[in-house]
């Protein structure tokens, strides 16, 4: 068994949705330490990138579970695209905000 989606519904079908939704949040718990150790300083700076690249992995894994769970790829795919937009279009109004403060003072 290779196929991801086959492996999270036996998964789901093993361990159960409660306790795959309880592990999610384990994981994502793990990667924010990860993150934290990273800003504060703890450690070895490779050391703290391989420990957040490990948690990036089993948070994603967690994410296929709960796409798997909750939503179709269509549904996912159709939300993904609408929060990227979102983002590209603060993005946008952002940097034009940026552009004529930057203008404002060198009027000055």
């Amino acid at each position: 068994m290779n196929d991801e989606v086959e492996i999270y519904a036996e998964a789901l079908a093993i361990y159960g949705p409660t306790a795959q939704i309880m592990m999610m949040l384990e994981e994502m718990a793990e990667l924010q330490i990860a993150l934290l150790d990273r800003i504060r300083g703890r450690g070895d700076l490779d050391l703290c990138r391989r420990q957040i690249v490990e948690e990036l992995a089993d948070v994603s894994i967690m994410i296929g579970q709960m796409r798997h769970m909750f939503c179709s790829e269509a549904e996912f795919d159709r939300q993904k695209k609408l929060k990227i937009d979102r983002l590209g279009e603060r993005i946008k109004a952002r940097m034009a905000k940026l552009k004529a403060e930057t203008e404002l003072l060198e009027t000055r």
